[in-house]
């Protein structure tokens, strides 16, 4: 299970890609690769441009290149296997020549770039659309701070395109929704333990059957309504007693969005 830092900013390197037309290279392998300023790079991850900000990008892309994530019957050009060992991202590779100590900016002539490359079997499971893309946006509203979504909501971005931080930020409910749309992508309907939800997610899940639904609770009021699997469906979910009274059920299902006709109230 990766952390929610690290889960975030793969989403947000798919994306970056996704705007790039998914460019490939080719050496020993197929991989696809994104290439941008380190400035564009470390803006789009972080948020920030100060020295702590290239910082923890360059961190986080070498977690993702060592972080190791095993996966059972998965599909690969030779067909079915029973187990793969992979990393998200092969490398990232960057370069800066005549840049300011400072601001890590070129000077007139200089370069400061960055070349990520996603590993082969990322790579492929995308090409034969096996892996789909996350909705972005409804999941850093999730995990962001009130206040930073009260930014994001008025545009600026803050000075120089900067999210305002501060305030508490969201564990649970971003980490909720990636399970949700994936396991509502090839059904309507879904249901889980609490206990189960909680241990699969990584999280403490706690003795009493009580704690489990205080925990959850918050989050279930933010993911209600919310867009999933490609903004075709919006989410909705609930909880509901076990049948043996030892747990809550939580229970997600996808709907339709509904549509206003010309001339017709709905």
């Amino acid at each position: 299970m990766l952390k929610q830092e690290h889960q975030e900013c793969w989403y947000k390197l798919l994306k970056l890609w996704d705007e790039q037309g998914y460019a490939l290279e080719t050496d020993k392998a197929t991989m696809g690769v994104l290439k941008m300023s380190q400035y564009e790079l470390v803006m789009a991850l972080i948020g920030d441009d100060s020295a702590k900000a290239y910082s923890r990008a360059s961190r986080l892309l070498a977690d993702l290149s060592g972080i190791p994530i095993q996966r059972s019957q998965a599909y690969s050009w030779q067909g079915k296997v029973d187990r793969v060992n992979f990393t998200l991202v092969d490398g990232a590779t960057w370069v800066a020549e005549n840049v300011d100590e400072e601001t890590m900016l070129p000077r007139p002539g200089g370069r400061a770039e960055v070349t990520v490359s996603f590993s082969p079997f990322v790579t492929e499971q995308f090409l034969r659309k096996r892996v789909k893309q996350l909705l972005l946006t409804p999941y850093l509203e999730l995990s962001a701070t009130d206040r930073e979504n009260q930014t994001r909501g008025q545009g600026a971005g803050g000075p120089g395109g900067r999210v305002a931080r501060g305030g508490r930020r969201s564990t649970l409910a971003p980490l909720l929704y990636a399970k949700l749309d994936h396991e509502l992508a090839g059904k309507d309907r879904y249901h889980i333990r609490l206990e189960t939800l909680l241990a699969e997610l990584g999280m403490a899940t706690y003795r009493y059957k009580s704690k489990r639904k205080e925990k959850v609770l918050p989050s279930l009021e933010r993911l209600s309504g919310k867009p999933i699997v490609g903004e075709k469906y919006k989410l909705r979910v609930s909880l509901r007693e076990a049948a043996d009274r030892k747990d809550f059920i939580l229970e997600a299902e996808r709907s339709a969005p509904q549509m206003s006709l010309p001339g017709v109230d709905v």
